[in-house]
């Protein structure tokens, strides 16, 4: 089984996976932090400045292709992960996986973001925009409809605990483990 998280920034998908990769005595892959270490490590924020996105999500995509080859594994996608179109490819025809949108609304994710500082740093923005609110409402209207075509259960996480959100999924996955 092939679990594959999917949201936007601070739908609590690296916490999630985490927790089931735990609870499921699996291994875990963060795809932000598989291409990082394609870059040494540095933030999203430093690889978008300097090798540019184009490069950022090249690499994206090949990690996910890689990744959607895995058995008994946890992945946490990228935001924007799915909204490359290799990427979106790999994530559908992954076999045997159980495709989980991470769903909350975007003054639940604004709220998430305004409070972890340190994480928000690290990440280029999206848009132009003028405010977070402003740039999470336009680039999550863009973003859904790829998300919601892509995963098999839609959970709305906005009043879910981590403990709550990950036994639903386990209780979702059922007979299939």
């Amino acid at each position: 089984m092939l679990i594959i998280l999917l949201g936007y920034r601070a739908s609590g998908k690296s916490t999630l996976g985490r927790l089931l990769a735990d609870r499921l005595n699996l291994p875990f892959t963060d795809i932000d932090d598989a291409i990082r270490a394609e870059f040494n490590h540095r933030t999203v924020a430093d690889i978008w400045a300097t090798e540019g996105e184009p490069v950022y999500r090249a690499v994206e995509v090949q990690v996910m292709q890689q990744l959607a080859h895995q058995t008994n594994h946890v992945v946490a996608l990228g935001g924007g992960t799915p909204m490359q179109p290799a990427a979106a490819t790999a994530i559908a025809n992954a076999s045997n996986a159980l495709r989980v949108y991470l769903h909350a609304d975007a003054q639940t994710l604004t709220d998430r973001l305004t409070a972890d500082t340190a994480n928000r740093a690290q990440r280029p923005a999206l848009t132009k925009a003028t405010s977070l609110l402003e740039e999470i409402t336009t680039t999550l209207a863009d973003r859904e409809p790829t998300y919601r075509r892509l995963a098999d259960l839609t959970l709305d996480i906005t009043q879910l605990t981590p403990t709550q959100a990950t036994d639903h999924i386990l209780s979702h996955l059922g007979s299939r483990l």
